[in-house]
């Protein structure tokens, strides 16, 4: 099954810690000895924020950034090394259609000096000051340069289907971008693991929440997505589901396999909530699963909850809120697991059973 045939659907990634790392490793190889009696280099890469997203539509991918950079600085001649100049430097708005062109660079720069050594001339500072305006700037605008390609060789292919693989019905094959600046493992042990990372993950992972309302009691609600009878008719086939933790989860002819990792009656939650004490981890989610699709490499398996809270709908009927919420869903696949709980769940639940909402 493809699940973004084409590479037609909207898909989008957080890249925002992977170049957090990028900035810190590289911008401070910037320029270090300027001439041969001066120093001008970058300290620490102190903070970034903003965002940083891969996007990908009808086959392209985009990248999608606004961040803001600071940092610290430190300058000195050779001769006195131990008499040190230091400053701050802020880079407030770095874009995707930023123009780092030397000559008509649009990137705004605020640079200042926080301290100052008693025993540097004054005439020293205002060299160093400048020698970090014109020697380490157009240095560190020359690695931002390289920001953007280095972010779609990192992670593009986390979030396109490969076309060999569209074509044959399968999914694209996982990548694990390396650091920034690091090199690939060469042990044999590195390479063993590796492989067996391919196997298993599919690429970066996300999570999926949903919150779905339903006209009818926790109880019932319940019933369906455990009981085997009730679910045949939503699932129009053969189900295998249950509240017995280790009962094989398969529905749809085997697209969907798993196991049940956790069921109690959903009143033990609302009851734990009523009483005003905090409910655990396993009090909260009345239902787990483990849970994968059958186009997912072997042995991928994201983790669905479900969370019951029963209260009136306002009608005159009972009503059921269910929050659910599934980790480790490979990045790429987000509306297409969307859909799919909307379409064979929840849809013909409320359908066949009459829980749909009351309008």
């Amino acid at each position: 099954m493809v699940v973004n045939a084409n590479n037609w659907h909207w898909v989008e990634k957080n890249c925002l810690p992977w170049a957090q790392d990028w900035f810190k490793t590289e911008l401070p190889k910037a320029a270090q000895r300027v001439t041969p009696e001066h120093t001008v280099r970058l300290t620490e890469i102190t903070q970034v924020t903003g965002d940083v997203d891969l996007n990908q539509r009808k086959g392209k991918v985009i990248t999608i950034y606004d961040v803001a950079i600071h940092a610290t600085w430190e300058a000195f001649e050779a001769s006195q090394a131990d008499v040190v100049l230091k400053g701050t430097l802020a880079l407030p708005e770095f874009m995707h259609d930023t123009d780092l062109d030397a000559r008509s660079s649009d990137l705004a720069c605020e640079i200042a000096t926080t301290t100052t050594p008693d025993a540097m001339k004054p005439e020293v500072v205002a060299q160093l000051r400048d020698l970090v305006r014109t020697q380490l700037l157009p240095d560190i605008k020359a690695r931002l340069a390289q920001f953007g390609p280095a972010l779609l060789q990192a992670h593009g292919k986390d979030i396109q289907v490969a076309v060999d693989a569209a074509r044959s019905g399968g999914t694209a094959s996982s990548y694990k971008p390396a650091p920034p600046g690091g090199n690939a493992a060469s042990s044999a042990e590195a390479d063993a693991a590796a492989k067996a990372a391919a196997a298993t993950v599919k690429g970066s992972v996300t999570t999926v929440t949903q919150d779905i309302e339903f006209v009818c009691s926790a109880d019932d609600l319940f019933a369906v997505l455990t009981d085997p009878q009730r679910a045949q008719g939503w699932t129009r086939g053969q189900a295998s589901l249950g509240t017995q933790p280790g009962t094989p989860l398969r529905l749809f002819d085997g697209n969907i396999t798993g196991t049940v990792v956790s069921a109690q009656s959903p009143q033990l939650g609302n009851a734990a909530q009523a009483s005003g004490t905090e409910a655990s981890a396993a009090e909260a989610h009345a239902l787990a699963w483990d849970f994968r699709l059958s186009s997912w490499p072997a042995a991928h398996v994201s983790r669905v909850t479900f969370a019951f809270s029963e209260a009136g709908s306002g009608h005159g009927q009972r009503g059921t809120r269910l929050q659910v919420t599934q980790t480790g869903v490979p990045v790429g696949e987000t509306e297409t697991v969307r859909r799919n709980w909307e379409q064979f769940f929840w849809r013909p639940i409320k359908t066949i059973y009459g829980f749909g909402s009351v309008f």
